[in-house]
């Protein structure tokens, strides 16, 4: 069994966001007598549980799942794309280099590297040198406040990325539309809402024929996409002038994406299955945070895709 997509804070990072709190705005909220939310600029604040910092007590948890291979990814809420790029330039380092060295150390273990993807060049350069240092890609956010990932802006990114035949996972931000403003709604729907915007962006762009070798991984299971493919294929044959630019179906694209398995329904998952194919399917957790489907599962999906043979570290 692999995890596609599990999170976890290294001991490096913890110390820079204790050390830059003013300027992040960081907060520790005490939450009760055993829990505490950390919330970086007054937003997506999050329980800090122990397994997000411990590493031994993280290693623990895979070795006694059985889980032979873990892809471990930044948390979104460090992204820090609202800050200017310096300041995540710092934050990429640090995490970057701490995410090298834990994998680097043990064979359970991968990686993907956290870029400052508001400066495109500079997220491109970050991206080589992370995936010289041993890691598999990156995790990137849906796009920068209104750029979609199809912006022109973010180009030279995705040349880098295809010219390493990265991995590169698409992890969504909180949806900040005010009436998703109770009932944890942002996170219940807007999350995967956020998804679906970036990979019907990715299809019908046409960025999946302009970066073919990119390996697209979608959390969440590719949010409402797969669900809502069969309009897009409508929209396409009713609207073809819009879509010249396409050598595909849209079904066709969805089956060039990964997705993970992070659904906790049998029947969403049977229908991905039927959608794209078991192949296309990596099993995922989104280990340790709140909503995480542990233990991992399904068996059924692939545990074995190509990204895993790319830029693959010497132990």
């Amino acid at each position: 069994m692999i995890d596609c997509h599990t999170h976890f804070i290294p001991e490096a990072v913890q110390t820079w966001l204790r050390d830059h709190k003013e300027q992040l705005n960081a907060k520790w909220i005490p939450k009760g007598h055993d829990k505490t939310l950390l919330s970086i600029n007054n937003k997506w604040a999050f329980p800090l549980t122990l397994p997000f910092i411990d590493i031994n007590l993280y290693e623990k948890t895979y070795r006694e799942a059985q889980v032979k291979q873990a892809i471990i990814s930044p948390v979104p809420q460090l992204f820090l794309y609202d800050f200017e790029s310096n300041v995540t330039n710092e934050l990429v380092t640090v995490y970057n280099r701490a995410l090298s060295e834990i994998t680097s150390h043990n064979d359970t273990f991968s990686g993907l590297a956290t870029v400052s993807l508001q400066n495109p060049v500079r997220a491109a350069e970050q991206l080589e040198t992370a995936m010289n240092q041993g890691l598999l890609g990156a995790i990137i956010g849906p796009g920068v406040r209104t750029d979609t990932l199809s912006n022109e802006r973010f180009i030279p990114f995705f040349e880098a990325a295809n010219k390493r035949k990265a991995l590169i996972f698409i992890h969504p931000l909180l949806n900040e539309d005010p009436r998703l403003s109770q009932r944890k709604m942002p996170n219940l729907i807007g999350v995967p809402f956020e998804t679906t915007i970036a990979g019907t962006d990715l299809i019908l762009s046409g960025m999946l024929d302009r970066f073919p070798d990119i390996h697209f991984l979608l959390a969440h299971g590719g949010g409402f996409l797969p669900y809502q493919l069969g309009r897009m294929e409508k929209g396409v044959d009713s609207w073809s002038s819009e879509y010249n630019h396409l050598s595909r179906r849209p079904l066709e694209y969805a089956k060039q994406l990964y997705f993970d398995s992070v659904l906790w329904s049998d029947d969403a998952m049977e229908l991905l299955v039927k959608t794209v194919g078991v192949s296309q399917i990596i099993p995922g957790s989104d280990f340790p945070f709140e909503l995480k489907q542990w233990p991992l599962g399904p068996e059924s999906a692939n545990t074995r895709p190509r990204f895993l043979q790319v830029n693959q570290p010497s132990k």
